[in-house]
């Protein structure tokens, strides 16, 4: 049977309402939050068939650009995140069998052995999403396989694939991380 093929897409096209500014391109440990997220999918970029970056943000797409990593801009982030999970999938042209794991780009603590542990125990699971946990709390990333693309396209506002995972719990593998923090993003700036 032939594998899936997965492809990572990062969502980082988001407005920082609360967080006052971009906080993407803020400062965490002498590094821009973004670049976490970046070098963590290259770092175990074979997995992924392509890695597409959905941002509004000239420098995000530069960076991405220099990484060899397709961009989509998103000029309607307003919209939600929604917004962005649309333009991420529409930069695949579709085929059966595909699978869609979505990061966000303001995690900087999430790990490579998480995404390698939630890639694997996702596919020997044989379930249709897979989901990152830290006691029962879920967390990003998250993959949905094929069979949820149409559901996917047809989300809106700013709630994101948590609503079609919600639906289908019983096709969903967890994968626990031992440390919360990985899971944490980052709303506010320090003060």
């Amino acid at each position: 049977m032939k594998e899936q093929q997965l492809y990572a897409i990062l969502l980082m096209a988001g407005n920082s309402v609360r967080f006052g500014k971009n906080k993407l391109t803020h400062f965490v440990n002498n590094k821009k939050m973004y670049q976490y997220a970046l070098e963590l999918v290259l770092s175990c970029s074979e997995l992924f068939s392509d890695i597409i970056v959905v941002t509004q943000y000239d420098e995000i797409e530069t960076t991405a650009v220099q990484n060899h990593i397709k961009v989509v801009r998103n000029f309607q982030s307003e919209k939600g995140i929604t917004s962005s999970i649309h333009l991420g999938i529409g930069a695949i042209p579709p085929a059966k069998g595909q699978a869609y794991l979505f990061l966000v780009g303001d995690q900087p603590w999430l790990t490579e052995t998480t995404i390698r542990g939630l890639v694997d125990g996702w596919k020997q699971s044989k379930k249709g999403i897979g989901c990152v946990t830290f006691q029962e709390k879920l967390g990003n990333p998250v993959i949905f396989s094929w069979n949820y693309r149409e559901e996917l396209l047809a989300l809106s506002g700013d709630r994101g694939g948590k609503q079609v995972l919600c639906c289908h719990k019983e096709d969903v593998y967890y994968y626990e991380v031992t440390e919360r923090k990985e899971l944490e993003d980052i709303d506010y700036k320090e003060r």
